[in-house]
């Protein structure tokens, strides 16, 4: 397991992570941002999706002034090497009151070798099928918008399928969680095994918890109703179409 111990996200790293996510908005290629928000607890800063390549992405300042949320490389590599994704430097520079990306072309590269990383390269065409933190970021993404258009303020979130709560947000007495499960057609979005376990360790913050499951299935699934005895439908692709059935928020049980 890699430390996820969070710094605390400073203005000046926000005018560089802005810096950042705009240098890489303007590289070829169409890009769907993944992590385009600094909620913590955090691996990458940045990551995005080109193709059916997924790249993390950890700002580095090369003056080393620069105190960032998470500086964890080791924590970053594991992490990418779990989601299939590709993990990426971003070294920055400051100069003046401005932050500029340091290397040419995509300015990133990687952290093992220190060679320049060209997304586009990576890309194939093969079928890669989405990881449970792919699923999971789906799932999460979904309620916590729900919440949002609640009218509910959020606090926090993250994607990371072994850490929970899932979302924190502002209730009507104070901050409450959602605990999101995920999972594919055709099984099903169980609570954690360690419910109980989550709702004590979070009680000192908050006795105000809910649990929510989401499942997808592909968009071109046949759904055969004995598709989990006869194995009949169809993997979840990256960058493919799916079809998310989402649970209600169901309230924790405290005693």
């Amino acid at each position: 397991m890699y430390d996820i111990n969070q710094n605390e996200v400073t203005d000046e790293f926000v005018k560089c992570w802005m810096s950042a996510g705009r240098y890489l908005d303007s590289q070829k290629g169409e890009l769907i941002w993944l992590r385009t928000h600094l909620a913590q607890p955090m691996i990458e800063h940045l990551s995005f999706r080109l193709g059916n390549q997924i790249f993390f992405i950890q700002i580095v300042d090369v003056d080393e002034n620069l105190t960032t949320p998470t500086n964890n490389i080791n924590g970053l590599i594991s992490f990418s090497k779990e989601c299939n994704a590709i993990p990426c430097l971003l070294p920055m520079k400051k100069t003046g009151d401005e932050w500029s990306v340091v290397n040419g072309d995509w300015g990133i590269i990687d952290p093992e070798t220190n060679k320049q990383i060209i997304p586009e390269n990576f890309i194939t065409d093969e079928f890669v099928e989405m990881t449970d933190w792919e699923v999971q970021d789906v799932a999460v993404t979904i309620i916590k918008n729900k919440i949002e258009e609640s009218g509910k303020k959020l606090m926090s979130w993250q994607s990371n399928p072994q850490i929970h709560p899932s979302i924190w947000f502002v209730g009507d007495n104070g901050p409450e969680y959602v605990v999101v499960s995920s999972a594919r057609y055709p099984e099903v979005a169980l609570p954690p095994k360690n419910i109980d376990d989550i709702k004590k360790s979070n009680s000192r913050m908050s006795d105000v918890g809910y649990f929510s499951s989401v499942v997808l299935a592909s968009s071109d699934d046949p759904f055969d109703p004995e598709a989990k005895d006869n194995g009949n439908f169809l993997p979840l692709i990256r960058g493919e179409g799916f079809i998310p059935k989402v649970g209600e928020l169901i309230p924790l049980i405290f005693n």
